[in-house]
């Protein structure tokens, strides 16, 4: 890990730190880990397991196509209820008609293939994270984290925090301003940075779910949370104002058990 940077908070454990990842580094992405040990922490699950998946790879290593299992399970549960914010309760096939004005059977046909680079459907990355992240908040199978769901686990667990970020920003009228090909959220400088942290605290969840269901209860989690919260809430490494104002209520300690339906 070189440490030519000016320091950053390690993404584990919030630390200033100059070191970060090399690989990472060269595609402009700065990750910073404080040591070594923070960046391979040994545990049942390993933040450099989840890190090694997409490591200086392209963005749709980060963010992959959704499964044929994936699809099919949304198809499943697309009117079961749902914990959402706020104590209210949804249901994915109401969500998405409200997102695109289109119903969800119909939405998930042209949903495979390549995230990035198309335009059709309208917001097919946070679609994407929608659907994973909903899988998360299901009152009727709760998540089993030796179970196979058609993706690794840590990526259903990094889609809840990145749908919360992006959703602040729809809410706000922000996503599409910064966007304006739904298909092209790659190109914006927080957005790459935004999926790579949430998967170190995916793996961070992982690690916490291995040793207690009490997230609270594990260090390396709530570091990790803290430090996230605070990059998110300042902005993605942006200068924009209406970005801090518009994700400084993001709250990802209560996005772990709800996920967050758009507005009507």
């Amino acid at each position: 890990m070189p440490s030519d940077a000016a320091e950053q908070p390690c993404v584990v454990c919030g630390t200033p730190t100059s070191q970060r990842c090399s690989c990472c580094a060269q595609r402009g992405i700065g990750l910073f880990f404080c040591s070594r040990a923070h960046q391979k922490l040994a545990s049942v699950a390993q933040v450099w397991s989840a890190h090694k998946l997409v490591c200086s790879k392209d963005p749709d290593a980060l963010l992959p196509p959704l499964s044929d299992d994936e699809i099919e399970d949304a198809k499943a549960r697309m009117h079961q209820p749902l914990r959402c914010e706020g104590g209210r309760v949804s249901t994915l096939a109401r969500d998405v008609q409200v997102l695109c004005k289109r119903p969800l059977p119909e939405v998930l046909s042209s949903l495979p293939g390549p995230i990035f680079g198309s335009s059709e459907p309208p917001f097919k990355p946070l679609l994407t994270l929608m659907i994973r992240s909903s899988r998360l908040a299901s009152f009727a199978a709760p998540l089993d984290v030796t179970a196979s769901y058609g993706t690794p686990v840590v990526f259903l667990l990094a889609s809840t925090y990145v749908e919360h970020a992006l959703f602040a920003l729809h809410d706000a009228r922000l996503l599409l301003s910064s966007s304006p090909a739904a298909g092209r959220l790659d190109a914006q400088s927080w957005f790459i940075p935004l999926l790579h942290r949430a998967l170190v605290l995916g793996a961070l969840e992982l690690v916490a779910l291995s040793r207690s269901n009490a997230l609270r209860e594990c260090p390396e989690y709530v570091a990790g949370l803290e430090s996230m919260q605070r990059w998110v809430r300042a902005g993605m490494g942006t200068d924009g104002e209406a970005f801090r104002q518009a994700l400084k209520g993001v709250d990802f300690a209560v996005g772990r058990v709800n996920y967050h339906a758009p507005a009507r």
